[in-house]
């Protein structure tokens, strides 16, 4: 398999992370901060439902329809979940990063600038 058809772009690698790091709790809002965390800046939860949806497509993620709730008026979350090709796909991505320079991770120094 060719591995660059694997990767993903940066704010769909971000949005598998959330839902990673909030486990059996991730859903909609839950990915939205923890994304929002992640990047220090205001997100739009459309821009999560949109990446959810694509990454659902292509089989890097799964969700399944939670009880519903009084407090949210009988409807039911919708909770996420990352599958075995979306942690193939985010161990791909920290394994190409392993092997860059560092003064690529890191950014313009001084001395390069």
């Amino acid at each position: 398999m060719d591995n660059s058809k694997a990767l993903v772009g940066p704010f769909q690698e971000l949005v598998l992370e959330a839902i990673l790091d909030a486990g059996s709790e991730a859903y909609g809002i839950c990915i939205l901060e923890r994304v929002t965390q992640f990047v220090r800046r205001p997100v739009s939860l459309g821009a999560v439902y949109t990446t959810l949806s694509r990454l659902e497509q292509h089989g890097y993620v799964s969700s399944c329809l939670g009880d519903s709730t009084p407090q949210r008026g009988g409807k039911r979350k919708k909770y996420f979940s990352v599958e075995e090709k979306g942690k193939t796909v985010l161990a791909q991505l920290k394994e190409m990063r392993a092997r860059l320079p560092q003064p690529i991770l890191s950014g313009p120094t001084a001395e390069t600038a």
